[in-house]
């Protein structure tokens, strides 16, 4: 079960929205990778149910004034106090919250228009809770800069997983869906650079109906104009690269309908 819940700095919680979400597979797509490789237990046995404990994502208001709006996610309910301290300092480092704070920090009393802005978004993908994270910022010039970022932790024990956790040779993997990606700009080369090439891949992934899905920020292969660019990796060609057997995908397509 996943709730979110919003509280200003200095303040109570704020009943914004307090929703809950349990999704036993959210996409199709992972649903359709979850019914694939997947050993069946021994004839006359049947797995016990995985129970999860209730979720919370607090978002906790850290700034909301006319130049900056920070909403930053804190993690309740995963493992133990310790293993929430840990997940939550993580969050911390990998979305930049440090450098947030010495930029609104360094940008008080400027002449310049600056601005910015700092939300999430979040859902529980069987025991994983995956938080996209949106950041954009404007010091001045033609136009901001706006960034996406992902995490995905393990509701049972706080690990947190990347793109590689999917694969059984994550090397082999990005080269197999970097010539899939090259492929697909190709058929239509007018709107990426001339030089755009699918490697290095991007850590900015999800999961859709039709499968694996990589993010690229914009000016890294398309004009700023052109946002962020969407390559999905169809389940069949991306499913072969998958080990089944990995934490990360385990807990993805892990029973969650039984709860404490």
């Amino acid at each position: 079960m996943l709730a979110i819940i919003h509280k200003r700095r200095g303040g109570g919680y704020l009943p914004l929205c307090l929703a809950c979400l349990l999704i036993f597979c959210t996409l199709a797509g992972l649903y359709m990778l979850t019914q694939q490789k997947t050993a069946a237990p021994p004839q006359g046995t049947q797995a016990p149910p995985v129970r999860v404990r209730p979720l919370i994502v607090e978002a906790d208001i850290l700034y909301d004034t006319r130049n900056a709006r920070v909403s930053f996610p804190r993690v309740l309910g995963v493992g133990q106090d310790s293993v929430a301290d840990m997940v939550n300092r993580r969050l911390e480092r990998d979305f930049a919250l440090p450098e947030m704070e010495q930029f609104i920090s360094d940008q008080r009393g400027s002449q310049i228009p600056w601005e910015l802005d700092f939300g999430f978004s979040a859902e529980q993908i069987g025991e994983v809770l995956h938080l996209r994270a949106l950041r954009y910022s404007f010091t001045g010039g033609a136009h901001g800069s706006t960034e996406k970022m992902d995490a995905y932790i393990d509701c049972a024990n706080g690990a947190m997983y990347t793109l590689d956790d999917l694969f059984q040779d994550p090397p082999a993997a990005r080269a197999a869906i970097a010539a899939l990606i090259d492929r697909q700009i190709a058929t239509h080369k007018e709107d990426f650079f001339p030089d755009a090439k699918a490697a290095p891949l991007p850590e900015l992934f999800s999961f859709s109906p039709d499968g694996l899905v990589i993010e690229y920020p914009p000016y890294s292969i398309a004009p700023y104009a052109s946002g962020f660019q969407a390559f999905t990796i169809p389940v069949e060609e991306v499913m072969p690269l998958i080990d089944t057997a990995a934490p990360f995908f385990s807990a993805l397509k892990r029973d969650v309908g039984a709860q404490n």
